[in-house]
């Protein structure tokens, strides 16, 4: 009885090096193994073909190479004039810059939103300030609306306080 490999004749062993099946001294051939080994010499081709010669980075995989950051995959151009809309009605909330995809910035404009007017009743000079702070920043929109949608366009992420 042997416990080898399943399948294996008493006697017979695998060696270190796969795909060669030893029975007393004598090679045997797996055909399993060599029809692996078809498959992935075939693989190899088909994948070498197929893949563009001018790959900078090689050894990385395919889904990889196409990776694109988020900010990148952009949900289509952006209308100016939405925009604008969105920042004359709801500005307050940052409406504008969510649809313009400045998301990150837009948390902190709502942030400080919102939290000059929690500090505004628990001490009313320090939330004004907040207030104004954000005031002039929803002001500075209404002329940094066509820089932000331009940057979308081109997949660039926009800086925070732009």
């Amino acid at each position: 009885m042997s416990f080898g490999r399943k399948g294996l004749e008493g006697g017979a062993h695998v060696p270190a090096s796969r795909g060669r099946v030893m029975l007393n001294g004598e090679q045997l051939t797996d055909p399993v193994e060599d029809r692996r080994t078809a498959f992935l010499a075939e693989e190899r081709s088909r994948r070498a073909e197929v893949r563009p010669a001018s790959r900078s980075q090689e050894g990385i995989s395919d889904i990889a190479a196409s990776y694109q950051p988020a900010y990148s995959r952009s949900g289509g151009e952006r209308n100016i004039w939405i925009a604008y809309l969105l920042w004359f009605v709801i500005g307050q909330f940052s409406a504008h810059r969510f649809y313009i995809g400045a998301t990150q910035s837009a948390v902190v404009q709502l942030a400080l939103f919102i939290g000059s007017l929690i500090i505004m009743f628990i001490f009313p000079p320090m939330g004004l300030i907040g207030f104004v702070i954000w005031a002039l920043w929803l002001l500075a929109d209404l002329f940094l609306i066509p820089g932000l949608i331009r940057k979308h366009a081109q997949g660039a992420p926009s800086p925070l306080f732009s």
